[in-house]
């Protein structure tokens, strides 16, 4: 895996909180940590949304995006 940072506001990390370490490990919906929600939480976004075409967009080599360091 790979790591990725992301911004949120307050209330979607309270929302996120108030799912984690619901039920039991290995139930369904049930996750142990804010990571394991947003890893869900995408892979299910993409499951919803992904079309042909944005599938094959995705496979395609990504360009770099200039950092602050690079401006």
């Amino acid at each position: 895996m790979k790591l990725v940072a992301a911004h949120l506001k307050g209330e979607i990390i309270d929302a996120i909180d108030a799912c984690i370490g619901r039920g039991m490990p290995g139930d369904p919906g049930h996750y142990a940590s804010r990571s394991a929600f947003i890893r869900a939480a995408i892979a299910h976004l993409l499951d919803e949304q992904a079309t042909p075409s944005v599938i094959r967009h995705c496979k395609s080599p990504l360009q770099p995006v200039a950092t602050h360091a690079d401006a």
